[in-house]
């Protein structure tokens, strides 16, 4: 069974100037995502995404090791459920 990871629905996001901005607005707090970080979320949009797909997605975009990519996509995938811009999705059977 693999966990998914989706966009929470209904929250404003926007592209500002290079820089991915979602808003919470239950806590009222604008999350500002840098490249990497936004594209991590864009890949979330819809039935969400796996690690192991975002791993091959940043693996593909990025000149970096598969453990840099590891570790920095388990951080941002940690910090987004956290800060509520991401969520879990029940793993598939």
């Amino acid at each position: 069974m693999t966990t998914r990871y989706r966009q929470r629905r209904n929250l404003p996001a926007r592209n500002v100037q290079g820089v991915m901005a979602v808003i919470t607005p239950q806590s009222s707090q604008i999350h500002r995502l840098n490249g990497t970080a936004a594209d991590l979320y864009a890949a979330c949009a819809g039935e969400g995404a796996s690690a192991e797909e975002l791993l091959q997605t940043t693996l593909a975009r990025y000149e970096v090791t598969p453990e840099e990519a590891t570790q920095a996509i388990q951080a941002f995938l940690q910090d987004a459920v956290a800060r509520g811009i991401l969520e879990v999705v029940a793993p598939s059977p």
